[in-house]
């Protein structure tokens, strides 16, 4: 099962680096869903960005992140979790926490891409909405965008934030938490 999710996961990456539309090395079209590893030199993790798991975020601020292992899980302080670089998996318990931390860094990146998969169904708050049949943005900036495969995004505190171009999104990842999370809110109390 390993081996044939590792050709999965590989196949996606391959794609999505060789048709990422978001980027002047690459032509074509890609799946930005995906987390990829660098390949050639080029990073195309940077387009869309997991900071943690959380799906859900009720009216009372409490979180529900969604496992890799698929078990849904409420955020507290003793929920277990793990750090992949920036990002912050939670865990429904020690067997998936020891798993990711026992995870070699191209594993952990596949975990990462895997969960982007399985999330694909909820719907997280947005700072789009769809208007005659197409899905637009506001970015932080003011600018509308109409989102697309291509088009960048954070998934943080249940929320995923789309953005008109990379200088808004490097802006938006160099708040501080704090800030950010307050940014975050406004959209989970809009939903």
């Amino acid at each position: 099962m390993k081996i044939f999710v590792s050709i999965i996961i590989t196949a996606l990456v391959s794609i999505s680096a060789y048709a990422c539309g978001s980027c002047t090395t690459h032509a074509s079209h890609a799946n930005t869903k995906t987390v990829a590893t660098p390949i050639g030199g080029h990073d195309h993790a940077a387009h869309n960005i997991l900071l943690d798991n959380i799906v859900k975020t009720n009216s009372d601020g409490n979180h529900t992140a969604l496992c890799g292992c698929g078990m849904e899980v409420s955020v507290n302080d003793l929920t277990l979790s793990s750090k992949i670089e920036k990002t912050t998996l939670y865990t429904c318990g020690k067997g998936c926490a020891d798993q990711v931390s026992a995870a070699s860094d191209k594993e952990k990146m596949e975990l990462m891409a895997m969960w982007k998969t399985i999330a694909a169904p909820y719907v997280l708050a947005s700072n789009s909405v769809t208007t005659d049949g197409k899905q637009v943005a506001t970015c932080d900036c003011g600018m509308k965008v109409t989102v697309g495969e291509h088009t960048r995004s954070t998934i943080e505190n249940g929320v995923q934030l789309y953005f008109c171009g990379e200088g808004c999104q490097n802006m938006v990842m160099n708040m501080s938490d704090k800030d950010r999370s307050a940014m975050q809110a406004k959209f989970t109390e809009s939903n």
